[in-house]
């Protein structure tokens, strides 16, 4: 009976310490600024702090982030950030 509170203790301490939206959208971070999608992130200040992305397809933007990793950015019709994701790639 104790090693179900433990467990139980030990998951709700997993579930508060990791949100599940902190690892869905990390955003994109460029020097010392982290760019988030939800705060009124505009292409033109994503191009201004991070520079051309590696890639374009219409909404998406790709970052390449070494190590076979890219950021894809999705704006939404009006040029806001709207979602954001790390993707490993095969190279």
């Amino acid at each position: 009976m104790r090693s179900c509170f433990v467990l139980l203790f030990l998951l709700l301490l997993g579930l508060t310490t990791n949100p599940p939206h902190a690892a869905a959208d990390p955003g994109l971070r460029c020097g010392n600024d982290l760019l988030q999608p939800g705060v009124g992130t505009s292409r033109y200040l994503v191009l201004q702090k991070c520079g051309e992305p590696t890639y374009r397809d219409g909404y998406r933007w790709y970052y390449d982030r070494g190590e076979a990793f890219l950021t894809v950015l999705v704006f939404s019709e009006n040029g806001e950030l709207s979602f954001s994701k790390d993707e490993y790639t095969w190279r």
